[in-house]
C-alpha cells in the first residue's frame, strides 16, 4: 500500500509538472496569437472600410451615370424640338411669295427636302437659315419697285411699292395705300385716307417718315376692306330698306312738326297767364283784341270763347270750352297716328326683308351647294340689313310718339285748369283729364 501511495504521489507531481509546462507552452504560444488575431481583425476593418468606399463609389457612379442619361435625353429632345423647329420654319417660308419666286432658293429647298436626316441635311438646313435670314434683313431694311396691283374695283395700276416686313405699301398718282398681299397672283390695294397716303408717298419718295402698320397680320386689313359706310349698306340691304327710309323720313317731318307746334302752344299758354286775368277783370274789348293778336292761331277760338261766355249760363259756357279743348287736343295730336304706326311696322318690315333676303339665300345655296361659306354668310349679313334699319328706325320713333303725345296731353290739360279759374270753380289737378 504505501508503495502504490507513493507511486501515485509521483505520478501526481509527474501530471503536475506536465500540466506547468503545457500552461507555460500555452501562454508563450497565446501571445503571438492575440497579436495575429488583432492583425487579422486590423486587416478585417481595413477591408469593410474599402468595401463601404467601393460602395459609395459605385453608389455615386450610379447616380452620375443616371444625371448623364438624364442630360443625354434632355439634349436629344431639345435637339429634335429645335430640328423640328427648323423645318417648320423652313417649310413655312418657303410658302411667302418672294421665295417662291426664287429660284436659287427652289433648288436649296428641294436639295434639302430630299436628304435623308444626318449632318448633310443639317448642313443643307443651316445654308437655308442664314439666306432666310440675309432675306429677312433686307426686307426689313425696305426696299422700293416698281409694281403692278389690282384696285377694288378689278382695275390693273402700276406705280411703285415699298416692302417693309411682311407689309406691302403702293403709291401711283391714281391711288395709294395698303396691299393685301395674301393672294400672291392678285394683289389687291387698299385705299387709304388721305393723311396715310401722303404719308406713304413721303416714305416712297425720300426714303424717311412714317407709314401705318397693320399690327394684326391683315385682319384689320380686310376689316377695313369689308366695313361698308352707312349708303354702302343701304345700298345693299334690297328694296325693302326704301319703305324703311320713307318711314323715317315721315317720322322726322311729324316729329319736328309736332315739336314745334307744341312748343308754341305752350308758350302761349305762359304769355296768357300772366296776362289774361288783367284782360279778364278789365272787360276792355279792345285790350281783348290786342291780347288775341299775340296768341297761338290754335288758341284763339278757345280765348274768344271764354270770353263771349263769361255771362252765359254755366253749363252751355262748359260745354263750349269742352268743345274747344277737344279741338285744340285733335289738332296738337294730329299725325302723332302715324308714328305709332311706323314704330309697330318699320320692324315688320326689316323682317319682311330679312326673310325675303334668307329666300335668295338658299336659293343660291339649291343652285350652288354651300361650299364658300363667305358668299354664305355675306347674303345672311345683307339679309339682317333691313331689321337691323327697321329697329334703327322704329325705336326712336316710338319714343318721339310716347313724348309727343305726353306732352300734347299735358298742355290740354294745363289749358283746361287754367281755364277753369274763371269759372268760379277751384282748379282740378293740371294732370287731369276731361
Amino acid at each position: 500500500m504505501a508503495e502504490i501511495s507513493a507511486q501515485g504521489r509521483a505520478e501526481a507531481r509527474q501530471a503536475l509538472s506536465e500540466l506547468r509546462n503545457f500552461r507555460l507552452k500555452v501562454q508563450e504560444e497565446q501571445i503571438p496569437l492575440e497579436q495575429e488575431i488583432r492583425q487579422l481583425r486590423s486587416q478585417l476593418e481595413e477591408s469593410q472600410q474599402k468595401l463601404r468606399k467601393l460602395r459609395e463609389a459605385a453608389d455615386s457612379n450610379d447616380v452620375a451615370l443616371a444625371d448623364l442619361e438624364r442630360q443625354v435625353n434632355q439634349l436629344a429632345s431639345t435637339r429634335s424640338a429645335a430640328e423640328s423647329l427648323i423645318e417648320e420654319l423652313i417649310e413655312e417660308q418657303a410658302l411667302t411669295p418672294d421665295n417662291r419666286l426664287d429660284p436659287e432658293h427652289n433648288t436649296q429647298y428641294e436639295k434639302w427636302k430630299d436628304s435623308a436626316p444626318g449632318p448633310e441635311k443639317l448642313k443643307l438646313s443651316t445654308d437655308l437659315l442664314i439666306r432666310l435670314t440675309e432675306s429677312l434683313h433686307q426686307s426689313i431694311g425696305g426696299g422700293t419697285a416698281p409694281t403692278t396691283i389690282y384696285s377694288p374695283d378689278g382695275q390693273k395700276i402700276s406705280g411703285t411699292g415699298l416692302s417693309i416686313g411682311p407689309l406691302t405699301y403702293f403709291y401711283s398718282p391714281e391711288a395709294s395705300g395698303i396691299v393685301d398681299t395674301s393672294d400672291p397672283t392678285f394683289p389687291k390695294l387698299s385705299p387709304s385716307p388721305a393723311d396715310e397716303a401722303q404719308r406713304i408717298r413721303t416714305v416712297i419718295e425720300s426714303g424717311s417718315g412714317t407709314v401705318p402698320i397693320d399690327a394684326t397680320g391683315g385682319a384689320a386689313l380686310a376689316l377695313r376692306q369689308n366695313s361698308p359706310d352707312l349708303l354702302g349698306e343701304i345700298l345693299r340691304a334690297g328694296i325693302w330698306i326704301y319703305p324703311i327710309l320713307l318711314a323715317a323720313l315721315i317720322t322726322v317731318i311729324v316729329a319736328i312738326t309736332k315739336w314745334i307746334s307744341v312748343g308754341r302752344v305752350r308758350s302761349s299758354i305762359r304769355r296768357a297767364r300772366s296776362q289774361f286775368p288783367e284782360v279778364w277783370s278789365s272787360k276792355n274789348e279792345a285790350q281783348q283784341e290786342k291780347f288775341l293778336q299775340h296768341q297761338s292761331p290754335l288758341l284763339r277760338p278757345f280765348w274768344e270763347t271764354l270770353w263771349n261766355t263769361r255771362n252765359s249760363d254755366p253749363e252751355s259756357r262748359e260745354d263750349l270750352l269742352y268743345a274747344r279743348l277737344i279741338a285744340i287736343r285733335l289738332r296738337l295730336t294730329r299725325g302723332l297716328a302715324a308714328l305709332s304706326v311706323i314704330a309697330a311696322t318699320a320692324p315688320l318690315l326689316g323682317l319682311l326683308g330679312t326673310v325675303t333676303g334668307m329666300i335668295t339665300t338658299f336659293q343660291r345655296i339649291t343652285l350652288f351647294g354651300t361650299g364658300d361659306p363667305q358668299s354664305l354668310s355675306g347674303g345672311i349679313s345683307e339679309a339682317l340689313l333691313t331689321t337691323k334699319f327697321g329697329l334703327i328706325v322704329a325705336i326712336p320713333t316710338f319714343l318721339l310718339y310716347a313724348y309727343l303725345s305726353r306732352r300734347s296731353q299735358g298742355t290740354v290739360a294745363n289749358l283746361e285748369a287754367f281755364s277753369r279759374q274763371f269759372e268760379g270753380a277751384p282748379a282740378p289737378d293740371s294732370s287731369s283729364e276731361r
